[in-house]
């Protein structure tokens, strides 16, 4: 299985949102379609501090995993903080590197802008 990391776009809204699904599922937990809704803007808008990365299949398009995260500042440091709130892939996906890979992917995004710490 071949697979890119990439940002999330508003185009990935269905395939996010059998991810977030899923995500929700495993956790037993109840999440709002409004909340949804907010959740998915908020990733997209780059005004707010919190982003997504997506796995994709190079060959299907079909989406295998995401990761959520918040960048908030820290009492004990000048630089930010990188919370990875939310890591979740597809049951296809599991045991092929998808996860680590999304965490690696974020580990670079925080060397490259500064943040202190994941």
């Amino acid at each position: 299985m071949s697979f890119i990391i990439r940002d999330l776009a508003a185009a990935d809204r269905a395939q996010w949102q059998t991810l977030w699904d899923g995500y929700i599922a495993f956790y037993e937990a109840q999440v709002a379609p409004e909340v949804s809704d907010l959740t998915f803007a908020r990733l997209l808008d780059p005004g707010e501090p919190m982003f997504c990365l997506v796995a994709e299949d190079a060959a299907t398009h079909d989406l295998l995993g995401l990761v959520q995260c918040v960048v908030h500042r820290s009492t004990w440091t000048a630089e930010n903080y990188c919370y990875l709130g939310d890591l979740f892939t597809a049951s296809a996906a599991r045991g092929r590197g998808v996860g680590r890979a999304l965490i690696e992917v974020v580990y670079a995004r925080a060397d490259a802008a500064g943040w202190a710490r994941v």
